[in-house]
């Protein structure tokens, strides 16, 4: 068959052969490529919202170490004044 008979019929008939041929390739590779995604993304997910999940508790651990914090230097300042208070005045005004 030459190319100058291919009629109209016969490119119709090629291109649907193509069409059929690539539906088929896509429809075997689109769903497992779709389907590892929602794979990942789901496993994500999880994770961001175990992690949301932990937020309460850490802030409540920040608000607490900070108290501690704030109680450990208020007692280094009172044993700080405690000791200058048993220093004798006169040499108190003579320290930098």
């Amino acid at each position: 068959m030459d190319l100058s008979k291919l009629t109209k019929v016969h490119v119709f008939i090629i291109g649907a052969i193509l069409v059929v041929i690539l539906g088929v390739v896509f429809y075997f590779l689109g769903p497992t490529k779709t389907q590892k995604n929602l794979t990942v993304l789901t496993g994500r997910m999880t994770a961001a919202q175990q992690v949301i999940a932990t937020r309460p508790a850490k802030e409540a651990d920040l608000k607490k170490a900070k108290q501690e914090v704030a109680d450990a230097q208020a007692v280094q300042t009172y044993h700080a004044l405690e000791l200058t208070s048993d220093i004798p005045a006169s040499l108190r005004e003579a320290a930098p």
